[in-house]
């Protein structure tokens, strides 16, 4: 029953993980070097740890595969979401990836209670996910009053 839940949580993080991408898709002209950084640092992080614990919990007798796997689902990850910026976006995406996919397993493995740490890391990465669309939306909103500030003042 406990292995459902977790798979369970770790869909709603990866399909919230892919609802977020398509929405960084359209401000991907906004995207800068240093918040595509912290994106993709935060979104293959936390995507990674996530499914390297229910993959460590539900295969603990093939942790080494398993340590493969998810590094390789986690740089992909971050690499997808390092396209949304310029090339050392994509560059810290993969390097992250490799950290949390590496990571990810270890603390599945570790965890005494996976299905709180597993909680923890859905919540936290919903609220990151609301985070970082708050500040793309203040961007955007934020760029559009400069412009348009900057025909007022061409008109004067």
């Amino acid at each position: 029953m406990m292995s459902r839940f977790l798979w369970l949580l770790l869909g709603v993080t990866l399909i919230a993980g892919t609802f977020f991408y398509f929405f960084l898709a359209r401000f991907r002209e906004m995207i800068g070097c240093h918040i595509g950084m912290n994106i993709t640092m935060t979104v293959s992080g936390l995507l990674g740890i996530a499914s390297g614990i229910v993959l460590a919990y539900q295969f603990p007798s093939i942790y080494t595969v398993v340590t493969i796997i998810n590094t390789l689902i986690a740089v992909i990850i971050g690499v997808l979401f390092g396209s949304l910026g310029d090339f050392q976006t994509v560059i810290s995406g993969g390097i992250s990836g490799i950290m949390a996919g590496i990571m990810g397993p270890m603390l599945g493995a570790m965890a005494d209670q996976p299905f709180l740490l597993l909680t923890f890391i859905t919540i936290l990465s919903l609220f990151s996910f609301a985070v970082v669309c708050f500040s793309i939306s203040l961007e955007e909103r934020e760029q559009k009053e400069s412009s348009e500030d900057g025909m007022e003042r061409g008109k004067d």
